[in-house]
């Protein structure tokens, strides 16, 4: 069992036994105290912190010169100014991303060397893979989508955060409004701006953890109509109303757990 970091394997890597990973990201509550009551009351909303992800392994050189040019190699491949995509043998279908934080001092033998490497995770989350929606257009303007999480059978939605995700359409008609509405969350979207039929319109809603407007690939931020809101979509039941008409109408997301 090892890892891929960064889109990268490495053969003379393993992973072995090591400290047991949390099901979820370490959290957070805030309470408040109350005079001459027993405790404290809770704040419902959480905080999610950082998640650390420490990967305990073995690393195997030739000789003990080859296991010192394997250590230069691994600073290489795993040292980087932001957080990389990380994928673990034991969970195929969940993807990290996580940086190092703080020193690898692994105790070594020769040449090989065994220790727990100290990842973190910025982005507490762990996701799925791309996927992508491109949604047929039958003349209504609810578009329903998949029910999301449907491979956990889903039992607590609140067990599940909401899901950022990319939106990309084109406008049939010249307009100089564009809404977008999720339905189960009341929510409306909306930006102004002068459009000529054919415009691209592409939204990333906390998309790689930011939110843009990109008009004609042009990143146009100052359209965002400030009486509306940004929205995500939610575990079950996702149904989006747009207006006006629009074609070749596309969501891109990933599922993704605490």
């Amino acid at each position: 069992m090892s890892f891929e970091f960064n889109g990268i394997r490495k053969d003379y890597i393993r992973g072995i036994s090591g400290p047991g990973l949390s099901p979820w990201a370490p959290v957070e509550r805030e309470f408040y105290d109350v005079p001459n009551m027993p405790g404290a009351w809770m704040k419902s909303e959480r905080i999610v912190k950082p998640r650390p992800l420490p990967i305990a392994v073995e690393i195997q050189g030739n000789d003990y010169w080859d296991y010192q040019k394997i250590k230069e190699d691994l600073a290489l491949w795993l040292l980087h100014d932001e957080p990389k995509s990380l994928i673990r043998d034991a969970e195929p279908d969940r993807i990290y991303y996580a940086a190092i934080q703080g020193s690898f001092d692994p105790e070594e033998i020769v040449s090989v060397g065994y220790g727990t490497i100290p990842f973190i995770c910025p982005d507490p989350y762990k996701y799925s893979e791309l996927k992508e929606l491109n949604i047929v257009v039958d003349g209504s303007v609810l578009t329903t989508l998949p029910t999301l999480y449907a491979e956990q059978a889903v039992q607590n939605v609140s067990v599940n955060i909401s899901v950022p995700f990319k939106f990309t359409c084109r406008v049939v008609e010249s307009t100089n409004r564009f809404s977008i509405t999720h339905v189960e969350s009341g929510k409306t979207f909306s930006l102004n701006y002068d459009m000529a039929a054919d415009t691209i319109i592409e939204i990333h809603f906390d998309w790689e953890r930011k939110r843009k407007i990109y008009i004609n690939n042009i990143l146009q931020m100052t359209t965002f109509d400030l009486s509306s809101d940004w929205v995500n979509m939610t575990a079950g039941t996702n149904t989006f109303e747009v207006s006006p008409a629009v074609s070749e109408p596309k969501i891109i997301y990933r599922e993704r757990w605490q």
